[in-house]
């Protein structure tokens, strides 16, 4: 026969002759556990990356397990969860040699939009330029981009043009939820084009000054000699041999054109 009630219980068996034998007494204690419930810390509907913390009944001596899918999660043996896949959630708990049985949770994940912020060339604003920010546009997706962590008011289409230093980001949100990304940092670099001679600006007749011009990567040069253009004067350098006004422009990659001050020759 089948115990249903707590208390003590003992066999009395009676044999034809009337002889009587009685079995030790067996204890049944009822368990204070008769039900289990999950209990979330948030919505069970989620963004991707995101997480709900799944919590269930406290207890000494209780032994846990989770399960997903039907399936054991390896190493989920506390009364909490952190969920973060999609997923039929149930638990089981063990108390002493009563085992119970959660009813089920379900999971599920939505998808977060792609927020890729892109640039061509370098990150660098030269001069009074710009660097052209943009976003992958999808479809129904709203966007809002940040400037070192504060939103920037209007700033609320795909692309950006950013001409001031600065850490840029973008927000792209869809029906359900939103991502930031990662940050572009943009820098300010503003060459300067100068002149400098061999040696003295003064040079005997037949003598020349040679005078060279700031340089970088891809730079390109135009001397002018008294604001008219050199023919041919597109070095680095220049052998300067009559009195006059010299200067230099030079195309600076991603600045465009920058002019030095004039550098005077007297011969």
């Amino acid at each position: 026969s089948f115990a249903l009630l707590p208390g003590n219980y003992s066999l009395v068996i009676r044999n034809n002759f009337s002889c009587i034998s009685t079995s030790d007494t067996i204890r049944l204690i009822a368990s204070s556990l008769s039900s289990i419930s999950i209990t979330t810390s948030g919505p069970t509907i989620i963004c991707g990356g995101d997480s709900v913390v799944l919590n269930s009944i406290l207890g000494t001596g209780l032994v846990y397990q989770w399960e997903r899918n039907g399936q054991v999660v390896s190493g989920a043996t506390n009364s909490a969860f952190v969920a973060r896949l999609s997923g039929t959630y149930t638990l089981s708990v063990l108390a002493g040699n009563c085992s119970l049985r959660s009813q089920s949770v379900q999971i599920d994940i939505l998808p977060k939009p792609i927020s890729v912020v892109s640039f061509s060339g370098l990150p660098v604003i030269c001069g009074s330029g710009s660097v052209l920010l943009s976003a992958q546009v999808t479809a129904g997706n709203s966007y809002q981009w940040f400037k070192d962590g504060l939103p920037i008011l209007g700033a609320t289409n795909t692309q950006y043009q950013a001409d001031s230093a600065g850490f840029y980001q973008v927000r792209v949100q869809n029906a359900n939820c939103f991502s930031l990304s990662s940050g572009v940092n943009i820098t300010v670099n503003t060459p300067t084009i100068s002149i400098t001679p061999s040696g003295v600006t003064v040079v005997c007749p037949g003598n020349v000054s040679i005078l060279t011009a700031s340089q970088g990567l891809g730079y390109s040069y135009q001397w002018y000699f008294n604001n008219t253009p050199i023919i041919g004067a597109t070095n680095a350098t220049i052998s300067a041999t009559s009195s006059g006004l010299y200067s230099v422009a030079a195309l600076v990659p991603g600045c465009g054109l920058i002019q030095s001050a004039q550098s005077g020759v007297v011969s």
